[in-house]
């Protein structure tokens, strides 16, 4: 999977923050990062995504309120016209963060819940994404 442009707004966490995370929700390593901002998302009932941002050698790991991509790099989203949801600042206890929230252009990959282009409109994910593992369950306890 190669890195795209990308904008976002949020806070870089730790692959530790992120474990603690799925081990109070016992999740282990079973889950995917979209299951994560999934899971965070209706825990603090907002949008979250999670965003893996490439540095060099060096990936960073963002927890957001805001992602996208930006396909134009002449055109970029203006960070500073986003609203930040009040109920995001409840990711700093939740996942124990001490840094501020960072506005940050560059190469990464998103997870989780998909923003349009106009920012106000959330896009969520399709009902096949809630519905298959559910099919899944189903089909092998019938069989």
């Amino acid at each position: 999977m190669g890195y795209v442009p990308i904008a976002l707004i949020g806070y870089e966490v730790t692959e530790k923050m992120l474990s603690s995370y799925l081990r109070k929700h016992h999740m282990m390593n079973l889950a995917s990062l979209r299951t994560v901002s999934q899971t965070m998302a209706l825990e603090l009932t907002t949008p979250v995504h999670i965003a893996h941002l490439q540095q060099g050698l060096d990936t960073r790991i963002f927890v957001c309120c805001f992602a996208a991509g930006q396909p134009n790099p002449k055109k970029r989203t203006d960070l500073t016209r986003i609203t930040i949801p009040q109920e995001f600042s409840a990711i700093k206890e939740l996942l124990g963060i001490s840094s501020e929230i960072e506005q940050v252009y560059g190469q990464g990959l998103i997870f989780g819940v998909m923003e349009s282009e106009e920012p106000d409109e959330t896009i969520y994910p399709s009902l096949e994404c809630v519905f298959f593992p559910v099919f899944l369950l189903l089909f092998h306890l019938l069989h």
